[in-house]
């Protein structure tokens, strides 16, 4: 049952990347590079860390994330948001040096809630520029992750605070990025007059 519920998990992610990159080649989604880099070293660290800590099928999906999110990462520094601010550098740098506390700290526990700041930190990025631009993201990604994360966590096979926090995290900021994103298109006129909505 735990392996069927992470492949599950693997396919819908797949069924949110799929678009998002379509979007991006198209032109329509124009992603965070400093977000997409966060996010894949993340992701990096915490399949490790999930496997180690035994998380098993429920920690396939992260494998994804981590492939996934280094393509769009580098697909980001040709295609993606060209303004940075001062606030996305300090994202970056305050992801960095939470990295750094992690790398110092070693506990389990502390090490997952600081990687879920850098998570969140990661986000911001991505957030600031969708408010703005509510139009250059692809909703049904964020859904599709808000989705694959819960059926990540629902595939975990050993349940713990280090098991469970990052997955469950996800699937709040991906369901509010999902709200975020129609309500801002309610407010905001579409920038893609004549083409279809991502």
């Amino acid at each position: 049952m735990k392996e069927a519920l992470g492949t599950l998990a693997v396919v819908v992610s797949l069924c949110g990347y799929a678009p998002y990159l379509r979007d991006v080649l198209r032109g329509r989604t124009k992603p965070h590079a400093i977000s997409w880099f966060i996010w894949g070293t993340l992701a990096t660290v915490l399949f490790a860390a999930a496997i180690s800590n035994g998380a098993g099928a429920g920690a396939w999906v992260t494998a994804v994330v981590v492939i996934m999110s280094t393509v769009i990462f580098v697909l980001a520094l040709f295609r993606g948001e060209k303004h940075v601010t001062a606030l996305d550098w300090a994202c970056l740098v305050g992801a960095a040096a939470v990295g750094l506390a992690w790398m110092i700290t070693g506990g389990p526990l502390l090490s997952v809630i600081l990687a879920t700041c850098i998570d969140i930190l990661g986000f911001v990025p991505t957030f600031r520029k969708s408010i703005a631009k509510p139009h250059e993201e692809t909703v049904v990604m964020w859904g599709c992750s808000a989705a694959f994360f819960f059926l990540a966590s629902l595939a975990i096979e050993r349940y713990s605070v280090i098991t469970t926090l990052n997955p469950a995290l996800m699937v709040f900021i991906d369901s509010a990025m999902v709200v975020m994103l129609l309500t801002r298109r309610r407010v905001l006129p579409s920038q893609l007059t004549g083409a279809r909505e991502p």
